[in-house]
């Protein structure tokens, strides 16, 4: 590993090898576009150019506020090409969340790309913060991409950069508090990309395969397994193109197009997939049709199709805990989907359940090549291996807190191991609560077990100083589609099956379903889509402190 190149040296020896090989696919107002290595290379030389004329120095911070696309990889690889260190925004980051990374990280310039509600950010960058517009950007830049992509030639004079050099510094979603720099050196990143790629080439054949980029490449996971693993992966002598997403009333349509050999995602996805099939396939008929043996494998090719996933061969799911009941439903559609589990401070490796196991489907799986994991004091899980962060970006005493004596980072996560090594999380220590009856109640476990309600979308189990819990829920389109009696004889069934499974103190009390769904904007979840458990807490506060009407209430304002 000693020997590997930073990302943008990668970048330019795949050229060299492969110059005229299809790279990367970006639709543009409904057309599809695609880039060799070299128009890819190119591109990024051009921009590191740009960067240098306009003094961006080695060591200089450079941020990139954007949803995925093409320019958004580019730019990344530029910025390091320069020397520059890369601090990516999540795109759904409101004005203050960005002015506080681009004032704590002194970024010097920032790229700016597509965004929703772009007029929010219209004047929000101060004067001496050069920016640059990528395509699709609705927000007055400095510079415009075309203008860079212009410039008649680039220099091949770049800074040697170190594999120990910083590299990035990605500002955690913030779940709880302020968002955390996490600084990672080129090294790192690197190993974490061979990490996965190892583990990939082990369990299946790579060749020509094909990843769809729209999970937030401000988020690890994908800066990692899409954008790093696409240049890592020829190191098994295979070749990865990317796609991107044009918008997401596009998506299902791009996903189509790029019929992904590798389809990663989130929990709320999967969900959201699954009711789809279900709003024009009921269970019950979908039931009958996989058991008669000449349709069974036409109905699962039908639906994979449908889905945009014909061509795929390992399924994933990471961000949040994916049920048991929801993994074991697409297995019976032959999508078998492997569950992993990392943080921003390990670039996201940590383990995986390939290869997948139905019988170890509710764990996170092992550890990837080169990661040790074990369970230390309240049965938290620590992680050591060569992809762990170099610290917290200005918080030299939060760095020494996270990381034991031998070298282990604690993640905050609580989970077991069984006798064949797979890991099972079972709830995570700052979620814990106290009930008025002073007993301590893990919420996760039993949201998890909720959430095999096929009409519940999203949950959130509170209970401080209640004298029990109760969970509070967002309904799906199918129960939505549901009168009110049909909603509550459903999930009057499922608490019953839940309570009967918990210990006493840990009982719930019954179900608020509540009005507006939890998003990134009202700030109910976070960028990756993991509930703000405290956030949730204190807007409902007044609703969950009266007494339930009845087992299954409505909030009525």
């Amino acid at each position: 590993m000693n020997s590997a190149r930073t990302p943008a040296r990668q970048l330019l020896e795949l050229t060299r090898q492969h110059p005229s090989k299809i790279f990367m696919n970006q639709p543009v107002n409904g057309e599809r576009h695609q880039y060799s290595f070299t128009q890819v290379a190119e591109q990024m030389q051009k921009a590191a150019t740009f960067l240098q004329i306009q003094k961006i120095k080695v060591g200089d911070k450079v941020a990139i506020f954007a949803k995925n696309s093409m320019e958004w990889m580019i730019a990344d690889w530029a910025i390091g090409l320069a020397g520059a260190v890369s601090v990516p925004v999540f795109p759904a980051a409101d004005r203050d969340t960005l002015q506080y990374i681009l004032r704590h990280s002194e970024a010097k310039a920032i790229f700016i790309g597509k965004l929703d509600n772009a007029e929010n950010y219209q004047n929000c960058i101060e004067a001496q913060i050069l920016s640059i517009s990528l395509p699709g950007c609705r927000v007055t830049c400095d510079y415009q991409w075309s203008e860079i992509q212009g410039a008649s030639s680039s220099t091949s004079q770049w800074p040697e950069v170190k594999l120990s050099d910083t590299m990035t510094i990605i500002y955690t979603s913030g779940s709880t508090g302020v968002p955390k720099g996490v600084v990672h050196d080129y090294q790192a990143y690197i190993n974490a990309c061979l990490n996965f790629v190892e583990n990939l080439g082990s369990q299946m054949p790579l060749c020509n395969e094909r990843y769809l980029s729209y999970l937030p490449l401000a988020h690890i996971t994908e800066r990692v397994l899409g954008q790093g693993v696409s240049l890592y992966i020829s190191q098994n002598n295979a070749h990865m193109q990317l796609y991107f997403v044009e918008s997401l009333a596009s998506f299902t349509q791009d996903l189509s197009h790029c019929s992904p050999t590798i389809f990663i995602s989130v929990p709320r996805l999967w969900q959201k997939f699954r009711s789809e099939v279900l709003l024009k396939l009921p269970q019950k008929k979908l039931d009958l049709l996989l058991k008669v043996p000449l349709v069974n494998y036409l109905i699962k090719r039908k639906i994979q199709k449908a889905l945009g996933l014909s061509s795929t061969k390992l399924f994933a799911s990471g961000s949040a805990p994916l049920s048991d009941e929801v993994i074991g439903w697409y297995e019976n559609l032959d999508i078998n989907i492997c569950q992993g589990w990392g943080m921003t401070e390990t670039n996201a490796a940590g383990t995986t359940q390939l290869p997948y196991r139905s019988d170890k489907r509710a764990t996170i799986g092992l550890p990837l090549p080169n990661i040790d994991i074990r369970i230390g004091e309240e049965q938290e899980i620590q992680i050591k291996g060569n992809c762990l962060m170099k610290a917290y970006y200005k918080q030299p005493e939060q760095t020494a807190k996270v990381f034991t004596e031998d070298g282990y980072f604690r993640t905050g996560d609580q989970g077991e191991i069984d006798s064949e090594g797979y890991i099972r999380i079972i709830g995570r220590l700052k979620d814990i609560f106290k009930t008025a009856k002073g007993k301590y109640v893990a919420p996760a476990p039993i949201e998890g077990t909720l959430s095999h309600c096929d009409i519940i979308d999203q949950l959130c189990v509170v209970g401080t100083n209640l004298k029990q819990p109760v969970a509070l829920v967002v309904l799906n389109d199918a129960g939505q589609s549901l009168s009110s009696e049909q909603v509550s004889d459903r999930l009057q069934l499922q608490l019953q099956e839940v309570n009967q499974h918990l210990p006493k103190h840990e009982k719930l009390d019954g179900m608020w379903i509540v009005n507006e769904p939890w998003t990134v904007e009202n700030e109910l979840l976070t960028p990756t889509l993991k509930i703000r458990r405290q956030n949730i807490e204190k807007y409902y506060a007044s609703l969950y402190a009266q007494p339930l009407p009845e087992k299954i209430s409505w909030q009525t304002n």
